[in-house]
């Protein structure tokens, strides 16, 4: 794993698979650039913010994966361009104690580019999130599903937007984000928006919000399994989807193993 511990990091993709860990005392800018199809994890182990800049080039198929496992508050900036017949796989993990601030925002800038954004947010906080998908050229196609849990105390707003230029014909916009509370107290908002200004497109929007289900916990219960256990159980099955998007094993197997011990610590 590559440590960034600069103010200031620019970073060219070689290979098909790399590890990034942020360490840094207060802010990191980060760019990014691949030059083939290529997997890139990105750890954020200590930042008060972070402004991140990548560019996905003509023709190739990127993953990026980056995970917070900040102590603190952390702020992040984060953009996203997409070349002509590119696809971007973008997943976020939020899973620890921690409030954050996010903004997030992918441009297809070029016919045939295409995101597929997932996120998987475990809410112990207060956790804000900003996210657009935009389509700037014609035939272009985002994808955006979004998934959080509330527990005590948490609280969790979700921006999610999706928006398609004027001349973007023949682009797709679809979005679902899902949030899951505990108990009453908890709060989540999702604002869902689709910002459309072309006539010859396909978009669409889904959204819940909602609390674990009675009869769902009681049959757990009936098995033997404790509240704690059980929450801990939905609450796995609920962010570990994340994981299929991921592909290399190694960093599923990992990913997959934080999840648990997270949700098992905070849960």
């Amino acid at each position: 794993m590559f440590k960034l511990q600069n103010e200031c990091e620019n970073i060219v993709v070689n290979e098909e698979y790399l590890e990034l860990e942020v360490d840094v005392d207060n802010r990191l800018d980060l760019n990014v650039a691949n030059k083939k199809s290529c997997c890139v994890f990105i750890k954020i182990k200590r930042a008060k913010s972070i402004n991140v800049s990548v560019e996905v080039k003509e023709n190739t198929h990127c993953t990026y994966l980056i995970y917070n496992d900040n102590k603190t508050l952390i702020n992040t900036n984060e953009l996203f361009k997409v070349k002509t017949n590119a696809t971007l796989d973008f997943v976020i993990c939020d899973i620890n104690k921690q409030a954050c601030n996010r903004n997030i925002k992918v441009d297809l800038i070029a016919p045939y580019a295409r995101c597929n954004f997932k996120s998987a947010v475990l809410c112990n906080g207060e956790n804000n999130y900003n996210i657009s998908i935009n389509s700037c050229r014609a035939n272009t196609a985002g994808y955006m599903e979004n998934y959080g849990v509330v527990l005590e105390n948490g609280k969790y707003y979700m921006d999610a937007t999706g928006k398609i230029d004027k001349g973007a014909h023949g682009s797709i916009s679809h979005q679902a984000s899902h949030a899951l509370c505990f108990e009453s107290k908890q709060q989540a908002t999702i604002r869902p928006q689709l910002l459309i200004d072309d006539n010859d497109v396909e978009a669409s929007h889904a959204t819940t919000v909602g609390s674990i289900d009675d009869n769902q916990l009681f049959y757990m219960q009936s098995r033997g399994l404790s509240v704690k256990a059980a929450a801990a159980l939905l609450t796995m099955g609920y962010l570990s989807f994340i994981t299929n998007v991921i592909p290399n094993e190694k960093l599923q197997a990992y990913l997959s193993q934080e999840i648990e011990s997270k949700v098992n610590d905070i849960c």
